[in-house]
């Protein structure tokens, strides 16, 4: 062998020693985080949280959360750095940032939080206008990019979706704004930013709940766990407190259903053969699918029901989803 030869495999080794090393070390400055002291306030960005018994965990519990594993605290610090880049980019097109990551607390809710940042748009009535900005993982941006107002936010049927709108409004309620701006971003998209009004509503909805919570920690007591949801559940920083028991309703399916549910999955983005197998599987109020108001897995399809109310009415909403895992949230 020629002396000015590369012995290939030898080469890839010193490489493969080198990338491990540089990952080892990465991983080493991303050391596991403590548990946040979360006994004297509810957290404004988990108000809308859709179990009770996890609030009153967080505030009595706080000490046993689950802390983030390392992919996680990567996405953190990933959504950390496209927070700084909009702000930048605010600030580039003229706007002056102020507050910045300013933080705030309710004592009569105990309600603490902060907020991303405000600006002072020229001509605009109200002088300064706060906003929020929360970056995410694809799954969930592509189920809001097409959202037109702020309302498909808080009536989404994914919880952390309906997250984001109640956190900026309980702080345009405690300083008495009637507007604010949501900045949403992922990675690879223009971002949207959608306004929001204050919205009295939501307000009574998450102070409500925040009252229930207060109360079980003043007495040191817990609500019931909620319905068994496995999105929800399984992903909770408290199941090894709750431990709970998923419910999985009986049904029997035919190759015909079989073969529909596949089909359904597969023509989200057909418009016409998606209505079609819509119409059959989930259907309406007044004219129900097969599965409409169920919640059960049938092979590897989960099918969930919530229920809502729209101007005052009750409906329920009823999703088809494969047990696939999908992007979680960078923050």
């Amino acid at each position: 062998m020629p002396a000015d030869k590369i012995d290939e495999k030898i080469l890839l080794q010193e490489t493969n020693e080198i990338a491990y090393t540089i990952s080892a070390k990465m991983d080493a400055e991303r050391p596991e985080w403590e548990p946040s002291n979360h006994e004297k306030s509810n957290w404004a960005s988990e108000a809308a949280h859709p179990c009770n018994l996890f609030l009153v965990y967080c505030r009595l519990n706080w000490a046993e959360r689950k802390t983030l594993d390392l992919p996680a605290r990567y996405r953190v610090e990933d959504g950390k750095r496209y927070e700084s880049m909009i702000r930048g980019d605010l600030e580039a097109i003229g706007y002056e940032v102020l507050m910045n990551q300013a933080s705030f607390r309710w004592e009569e809710f105990e309600i603490s939080g902060k907020i991303d940042g405000m600006i002072a748009p020229p001509g605009y009535s109200q002088r300064r206008l706060p906003f929020e900005i929360k970056v995410m993982g694809s799954y969930l941006y592509e189920r809001i990019i097409r959202a037109r107002h702020v309302r498909e936010l808080i009536e989404s049927p994914i919880y952390w979706i309906r997250k984001i709108p109640s956190q900026l409004n309980i702080y345009l309620l405690l300083q008495a704004l009637p507007a604010g701006l949501l900045i949403l971003k992922s990675q690879g998209h223009k971002p949207k930013i959608l306004p929001m009004l204050l919205d009295y509503d939501l307000a009574d909805q998450n102070l409500e709940r925040l009252i229930s919570v207060n109360k079980h920690v003043q007495e040191k007591t817990y609500p019931p766990r909620m319905k068994y949801d496995k999105k929800i559940c399984d992903r909770c920083d408290f199941h090894h407190l709750c431990l709970p028991v998923p419910t999985q309703e009986f049904f029997q399916i035919s190759p015909e259903i079989k073969a529909m549910l596949s089909d359904y999955c597969e023509a989200k983005t057909g418009h016409r053969e998606y209505t079609r197998l819509h119409a059959k599987l989930i259907g309406s109020k007044d004219e129900p699918g097969i599965f409409r108001g169920k919640n059960l897995v049938v092979d590897d399809f989960e099918i969930s029901s919530t229920e809502f109310k729209k101007e005052g009415v009750l409906s329920t909403r009823t999703a088809i989803d494969r047990m696939v895992e999908g992007d979680l949230p960078w923050e």
